[in-house]
């Protein structure tokens, strides 16, 4: 797991580094692909079709769009869940092993005195009030 720390970082940090480039030549094919003489033909094609059916093939397109980015969120979206479980899961479980029975007092801490206090003292009543009480004779 911590191999994977410096490697991640690094990627990330190239990714940022070289978001500038991966953009323009994104933005170049782009705009070749509107250049193009399959386009433009295509252009032409659509000018001569029906408004309904351009409306129709509009609606449709937006839809897939929608959907396949609502897909690729979700995926997104889980990955993170997975990741953040994996790199806190590591942690939790080494502080709960290595000090778990002193965990309430340590949360204790963290509460107001009233409320700590009240706690504590029920805490206390619980362990030993089995110790006081007796069995009736049946």
């Amino acid at each position: 797991m911590i191999i994977l720390i410096p490697i991640i970082r690094e990627q990330a940090t190239s990714l940022i580094q070289n978001w500038p480039g991966y953009w323009t030549r994104l933005v170049e094919q782009f705009d070749s692909l509107l250049s193009s003489t399959i386009f433009s033909q295509l252009q032409g094609k659509l000018d001569d079709m029906d408004p309904r059916i351009i409306k129709s093939i509009t609606e449709q397109t937006n839809g897939f769009i929608d959907s396949a980015f609502s897909g690729i969120g979700s995926v997104l979206g889980t990955v993170t869940n997975v990741v953040i479980a994996l790199l806190t899961m590591p942690v939790l479980l080494f502080f709960l092993l290595k000090d778990g029975r002193d965990l309430p007092y340590h949360t204790m801490k963290l509460l107001p005195i009233k409320t700590s206090d009240f706690i504590y003292f029920t805490d206390i009543h619980a362990v030993r009030s089995p110790l006081y009480r007796r069995s009736s004779p049946c």
